[in-house]
């Protein structure tokens, strides 16, 4: 009896991941289920479903990878500024099955077909996505981007000051470097629909516009107890790469203070500990403020502090980065 529920349990399983021995057309010839003029689509397998899917969709987003390319940041700010900005379309674009790439992007619209199970127990899948319909959400989020594009580009234009103009122009271009990577793989799902996509803004010229208004922008940094100037080189670095420039009449404004102290520890190595607090200003209005605080220790005192300082920059980059921009961002709203 025992034997007779074992066959069940086995032909239950084989017939639910579609277990034979018989090879699918569709396994050895994708194209005969898929064809290239209605869908994109790949193969994947795995020990189970899940690995399955995750290697088809891995496949299918090789086809994007060499041609596109997407920053983490605009990524991360281009995510923000659309929960600020809820629309249909973005929700659409949520409600369908998305596959996230090594090369930053993101795919929209991925389906998976029919699952085939070898007599190894290996699982295989077909992720694809169907052409005209991936085109059609496509095209109403390049749309959507297009018209946020237009939107901060004319507010550009009313700006009171070139800070306020840097920043929606800054919001400008992640709205537009996003359509960039949209059309990129809308070229590819559907060459006809991307002809009719394409923006009558210029990117280059958002950027070149931006980087004329972020040449009238001058700061100022002035930390106490930096006497190697460590700490004033960091946000040196950060805000020239904004385009700015030190100067008179700064409109954005860094002050603050650094403390480091020797801690004795009954251990052989030497320990610094250090705290910190940094604000940055636009005129009267904060920016964002730092309090850094940590311990880092060494074989030496001298090595002990470059650890330090290196754990201080990391710091500072990561939270004057992530709070400058989302400061930037709500400043164009």
């Amino acid at each position: 009896m025992k034997k007779i529920y074992l066959t069940i349990l086995i032909l239950g399983v084989a017939v639910l991941f579609g277990k034979s021995s018989e090879k699918p057309q569709w396994l050895t010839d994708i194209k005969s289920k898929y064809p290239e003029s209605l869908y994109l689509a790949s193969i994947g397998k795995g020990d189970s479903k899940n690995n399955a899917e995750n290697n088809a969709a891995a496949n299918l987003a090789r086809i994007f990878e060499s041609k596109i390319k997407v920053d983490e940041t605009t990524i991360q700010r281009y995510s923000e500024l659309s929960v600020n900005n809820k629309t249909d379309v973005s929700e659409e674009m949520k409600s369908n099955k998305s596959v996230s790439v090594s090369s930053g992007q993101t795919l929209f619209n991925v389906k998976f077909g029919e699952y085939f199970t070898d007599e190894t127990g290996e699982v295989f899948t077909v992720a694809y996505a169907e052409r005209f319909s991936t085109g059609d959400i496509y095209e109403q989020k390049i749309k959507y981007n297009s018209e946020q594009t237009e939107f901060f580009l004319a507010k550009a234009d009313k700006s009171e000051n070139n800070f306020q103009k840097f920043a929606a122009l800054s919001v400008a271009e992640i709205f537009a470097e996003t359509n960039k990577n949209l059309l990129n793989q809308l070229m590819i799902i559907s060459p006809e629909t991307a002809e009719f996509c394409k923006p009558e803004y210029s990117l280059s010229k958002i950027r070149q516009n931006k980087e004329e208004a972020a040449a009238s922008v001058y700061y100022s940094v002035d930390i106490k107890n930096d006497s190697d100037g460590y700490i004033k080189d960091i946000f040196d670095e950060m805000l020239t790469d904004q385009g700015f420039s030190s100067g008179e009449d700064p409109i954005i404004e860094v002050k603050g203070n650094i403390e480091f102290k020797d801690v004795k520890l009954n251990r052989p190595e030497k320990f610094i500990s250090y705290r910190a607090n940094i604000s940055i200003k636009n005129k009267d209005k904060d920016i964002a403020f730092l309090r850094l605080k940590g311990r880092e220790g060494s074989s030496d005192r001298e090595r002990a502090q470059e650890i330090a300082f290196r754990s201080i920059q990391r710091k500072i980059t990561r939270e004057f980065t992530k709070k400058f921009y989302r400061y930037i961002d709500r400043l164009s709203d």
